[in-house]
């Protein structure tokens, strides 16, 4: 799930530093750390925006794997997955990590 994320923008960031050079050859070149900066942004800002509208138990399993490793939580685990553990439900959905309660009369 995370591989096409970070594959995309991976490319997108060499993409732009390439075409930088192009059209703009005074402006400074990109350094290995500027790119790599720019790729880790944008796979937070991706799997951020991924956390808040999917369900899948598979990629709070993976973030909060991911969290345990410090420059991971800092540079690439968006910070909702840090205080999460469960995925947000819509109304009326019962929590799949916690048994649905019963109501005895």
């Amino acid at each position: 799930m995370m591989r096409p994320i970070l594959r995309a923008c991976v490319l997108h960031s060499v993409w732009l530093a390439r075409k930088d050079r192009v059209f703009r050859p005074e402006a400074p070149a990109v350094t290995p750390e500027a790119a790599a900066t720019r790729t880790t942004f944008l796979t937070k800002l991706h799997l951020h925006h991924l956390m808040l509208n999917t369900q899948t138990m598979c990629l709070f399993h993976m973030m909060h794997a991911l969290r345990h490793d410090a420059w991971l939580r800092d540079h690439l685990v968006p910070a909702c997955a840090i205080h999460t553990s469960a995925p947000r439900l819509q109304h009326g959905q019962a929590s799949p990590l916690q048994p649905s309660s019963t109501k005895i009369s």
